[in-house]
């Protein structure tokens, strides 16, 4: 995933991805990058639900570093 990843990759309900594209949310990174208090005041949703969907956001961006420094490791290696 890039920093231009698309929302439609989280692992939220439909109805969310689509609230959050609704309120020019497009990109994991634009999710991630606001506080759980902004969602609720973006989206008109509840504490609950908003933190559901940072952590989502904050998920994703993670498990993507995760794997693009698994796969620089593994390249460094086949090259030596």
């Amino acid at each position: 995933m890039n920093d231009n990843a698309s929302i439609q990759c989280l692992s939220i309900a439909p109805g969310l991805k689509n609230l959050l594209e609704r309120c020019g949310l497009f990109t994991v990174k634009s999710v991630a990058n606001h506080s759980q208090e902004e969602i609720v005041v973006f989206l008109g949703i509840d504490t609950y639900v908003a933190g559901i969907i940072a952590q989502a956001a904050k998920k994703s961006l993670k498990d993507s570093e995760r794997n693009i420094a698994t796969t620089a490791a593994a390249m460094v290696s086949i090259i030596h």
